[in-house]
């Protein structure tokens, strides 16, 4: 892509001859630069008009050369397009490489995954937001992917825990569509694309709910007039339906009404029985919430072996797609179901296991529970220092996320 001023059949002779001079190292098919030389082919490109064809030829390159991303490496060399996008200011084409998506072999079988979701998959959080904060600070075209960006922010600002900041991300998203909708109906050529875009955004304003702890308000928001239409279509099982049914079973099992709680079953079941089929055709973040929710409902249920499998499900998914934070969840559901059986040893090192890997991942919300399931299980061992040094742990950080209901809870449960 280097020598795209070359005529092909004196590639092999310019590299040997750049070889021969020192200028250039290869090895395994591949070359690369001297660092020096490099610095100087920058340096002359810079103030050349062919520096912007030479990233472009290059973006295209690396955009091309990674078809499915299964490795760190396969990230890595993904969003070399997006550096060479900024280096030549072309904003649009750099938010395109990031709402990119590819498809794996774990993947939905529907549609891929965006690379900005990939480079948080694989722990470069706050790496993404560095890059799409530069794209939103910069961008003035609205589109689709502009909403994209902005979607995939509020992802990882949630996984943070910074809750609001996710929500106006979300919200700004969700006004970016409807600009583009109303600007021109037949804006894009998959108009659903935009609907879907517009249903995550719903259900993500119930999900801000749960993280609060503001149960009823969550279950009024899933049982609105649209959500109840889904809801009653009869197939829990096509697209974000799937969504409202698991967290709408969750809520109702986290609910002291009995009536709700067999209404959590009921669902609960039926998301069981067709679980294979769901998991084929999920996506990223409905793969892994889904066996999560629907393993905490099940342990809610005090249905102990399901919940067992489910979660099971959600570790291999995790080893698989290599999504640390669904792997330290799923372990702090696995010390939650250790602890009600009384087996403590297994429910303190799994409660261990995932405090680790949520504190190297920065995921505020995730290792708020987690510290609050570890209180309950000191509490249950009687070990009262630990006990409550982990749910003041737990209390602090959901002060920080502003979530009262939530340090509420964990107060309640102290004194129990």
């Amino acid at each position: 892509c280097l020598l795209w001023d070359i005529p092909a059949n004196r590639h092999r002779r310019v590299i040997k001859s750049l070889q021969d001079r020192s200028l250039v190292d290869c090895e395994n098919g591949e070359f690369w630069l001297h660092p020096v030389i490099r610095a100087e082919a920058i340096s002359r490109l810079r103030v050349d008009e062919r520096w912007k064809i030479t990233n472009q030829q290059v973006a295209e390159f690396w955009t091309e050369s990674v078809e499915v991303i299964r490795t760190f490496n396969d990230v890595l060399k993904a969003s070399e397009a997006y550096y060479n996008y900024i280096d030549i200011n072309d904003i649009d084409s750099a938010c395109k490489t990031l709402v990119k998506e590819r498809k794996s072999s774990w993947y939905s079988v529907r549609k891929g995954e965006p690379l900005g979701r990939s480079l948080y998959r694989f722990g470069l959080l706050h790496r993404t937001i560095h890059k799409i904060d530069l794209i939103i600070k910069i961008k003035i075209k609205i589109n689709f992917d502009f909403a994209r960006v902005n979607q995939i922010l509020g992802e990882m600002y949630h996984i943070l825990g910074n809750i609001y900041e996710s929500r106006n991300c979300y919200e700004k998203a969700k006004l970016i569509v409807n600009q583009c909708l109303s600007s021109d109906p037949n804006y894009c050529d998959d108009v659903n694309s935009f609907k879907r875009l517009l249903l995550v955004c719903h259900v993500m304003t119930g999900v801000f709910k749960i993280d609060l702890w503001e149960i009823d308000e969550a279950i009024f928001h899933f049982e609105d007039e649209a959500t109840r239409e889904i809801i009653k279509s009869n197939d829990y099982f096509l697209d974000l339906d799937i969504d409202f049914c698991f967290l709408l079973a969750y809520l109702y099992s986290c609910h002291p009404s009995e009536k709700l709680k067999n209404q959590a079953r009921e669902i609960s079941d039926r998301l069981y029985r067709e679980v294979d089929l769901i998991y084929l055709r999920a996506g990223t973040w409905q793969k892994g919430n889904f066996l999560l929710f629907l393993g905490a409902t099940y342990c809610n249920l005090d249905e102990i072996n399901k919940s067992f499998e489910i979660y099971q499900k959600a570790i291999e998914y995790a080893s698989e797609s290599h999504y640390e934070q669904v792997k330290a969840i799923a372990l702090s559901g696995f010390a939650r179901l250790y602890r009600i059986q009384g087996i403590f040893d297994l429910s303190v090192f799994h409660h261990l296991k995932s405090i680790e890997i949520l504190n190297k991942l920065e995921a505020k919300i995730d290792l708020a529970q987690a510290y609050y399931q570890f209180g309950l299980t000191y509490q249950m061992m009687n070990k009262v220092e630990e006990s409550r040094e982990n749910f003041h742990a737990a209390i602090r950080l959901f002060n920080e996320m502003e979530a009262p209901k939530q340090v509420e809870r964990v107060r309640r449960s102290m004194q129990s």
